[in-house]
C-alpha cells in the first residue's frame, strides 16, 4: 500500500471530523451547566440589563452608539451588537444570550482546531 494514504475512521468520520466532534462535545459539557442559570450580579447589570441601548434591543440609535462608545472601559461593538440580536431574539430571557455564548464558544474552539 505504498504511496496511498490511509485515513482512519471513527463512527464513519475522518479522523478530522472526530476531534472537531469531540472538541465540540466537549465545550458543550463544559458549558452547558450556563444554559440553566440567570444573569450574573458580575457585569450583566452593565452589559444586558441595566443598558438602556440593549434592553431596546437592534436600534439605529444602538447601533451608532455600540461604535462610538467605550462603556465598560472598551470598545468592542461586536459584543454590543451581539446582546442587542440576543435581545431581539429572546426578549431578555437568559438562556438565549447563555446559548448565544455557547455556541461561540464552541464557534472559536473548532475555528482554533482548524488553525
Amino acid at each position: 500500500m505504498s504511496g496511498i494514504l490511509q485515513t482512519r475512521k471513527f463512527l464513519g468520520l475522518s479522523q478530522q471530523q472526530a476531534i472537531c466532534l469531540f472538541l465540540a462535545l466537549a465545550t458543550f459539557i463544559a458549558f452547558a451547566q450556563t444554559l440553566g442559570h440567570g444573569f450574573s450580579g458580575y457585569d450583566d447589570d452593565v452589559y444586558i440589563t441595566n443598558n438602556r441601548y440593549v434592553k431596546h434591543g437592534m436600534t439605529i440609535e444602538g447601533v451608532r452608539w455600540a461604535f462610538c462608545t467605550s462603556e465598560a472601559c472598551f470598545w468592542h461593538p461586536l459584543v454590543w451588537l451581539s446582546y442587542m440580536i440576543d435581545t431581539e431574539l429572546f426578549r431578555g430571557y437568559p438562556f438565549g444570550y447563555h446559548l448565544t455564548n455557547l455556541l461561540l464558544h464552541i464557534a472559536n474552539t473548532l475555528v482554533l482546531f482548524a488553525f
